[in-house]
């Protein structure tokens, strides 16, 4: 919620360190592999059931 809230503030490119930049794209990822990897997980429980 805060880093979204913080990467939303409008400003010149170079205002947003690259630590906030590192944290974001990783909070995506994780994210993002989270989703694949429930989505995969319910295939295959639904497969075996």
């Amino acid at each position: 919620m805060m880093i979204g809230g913080m990467v939303g503030v409008p400003g010149p490119s170079g205002y947003v360190p690259t630590g906030i930049k590192i944290v974001t794209a990783l909070v995506f990822g994780t994210m993002l592999i989270a989703h694949v990897v429930r989505y995969v997980l319910e295939k295959r429980l639904k497969k075996t059931g």
